[in-house]
């Protein structure tokens, strides 16, 4: 059962200002404080910044979305208390995106306020359903691929099993019983000696390969591969949608808004420091 911390303030919708005066986004005060303190951004009042550099980029002029100033209450039922962040991309797909689409995991369109009781209601009741509709319609199995053949792996635990048992108790252990465990060990490949019991009796049992993929993994591959990005996306906000109904959406949210890039503003905004670099500050 997953349990969602949460806050009374999601966004500070803090003004970020071009040197002409003109709102290029909004911002929270972490981000802000580290323009200030890196002196590459001024004060104008607690809710405001502006730039002390000429941006390469435009930023977000003129699109509503980003510079409409966004409420502090659940999407679904309205609640002002206790509120977090969904991710409406599970986590699972938008880690693999960062090396070619960091847009997808910093773009705050996809990322939405829900309270706790909201957000652990979807989470538990319905992420488990999208992920396997997601498995099915992109032929990415949730458990992975890149699992060594069930019988190997048994028969290296029990292996391992067996080392420990004799290490331990070899002097309590009946010869036919300590015979078995021996045969184990011979049949998993391993040797006997004391030092090779102690070296095993370590050891954990893996099922994974070198070539193991997750789930995550998969499904980002063939998205990579069949240009469908833009199709899954809308899916999972529709997915968000269908089961949690919202009546409380930002303004200009739409389901077919395009996936953008944002290396631009990135590169831009942030003088070359990603956004690692920015949020540790």
């Amino acid at each position: 059962m997953i349990k969602t911390r949460g806050t009374d303030v999601i966004y500070d919708n803090v003004r970020f200002l071009a040197q002409d005066g003109e709102l290029l986004f909004l911002t929270s005060r972490r981000i802000a404080n580290f323009y200030l303190r890196n002196k590459i951004a001024k004060e104008i009042d607690e809710q405001t910044i502006q730039l002390l550099f000429e941006p390469k980029g435009p930023g977000h002029r003129g699109d509503p979305f980003h510079l409409e100033p966004r409420e502090n209450r659940c999407v679904a039922c309205g609640a002002t208390k206790q509120l977090s962040r969904h991710h409406i991309i599970p986590d699972c797909y938008r880690r693999h995106f960062f090396k070619n689409h960091p847009d997808l995991i910093h773009d705050l369109h996809d990322i939405l306020a829900l309270c706790t009781k909201c957000h652990d209601r979807y989470e538990n009741k319905h992420q488990a359903s999208l992920r396997q509709k997601i498995a099915n319609k992109y032929s990415a199995p949730l458990p992975g691929t890149g699992f060594r053949p069930y019988e190997d792996y048994i028969k290296e635990h029990h292996a391992v099993g067996a080392s420990r048992t004799i290490f331990r108790h070899r002097d309590q252990l009946p010869p036919d019983a300590l015979q078995k465990l021996l045969c184990m060990i011979k049949d998993n490949g391993g040797s006997t000696d004391e030092e090779s019991l102690k070296k095993q009796m370590s050891q954990k049992a893996n099922r994974k390969t070198e070539n193991y993929k997750t789930h995550g993994e998969l499904t980002v591959e063939k998205l990579e591969k069949t240009e469908d990005l833009q199709a899954f996306v809308e899916m999972c906000r529709q997915y968000f949608i269908k089961h949690v109904r919202p009546k409380f959406l930002p303004k200009h949210w739409k389901v077919d808004r395009p996936v953008t890039s944002l290396l631009d503003i990135e590169a831009t905004f942030y003088g070359g420091m990603g956004w690692k670099q920015v949020n540790k500050q």
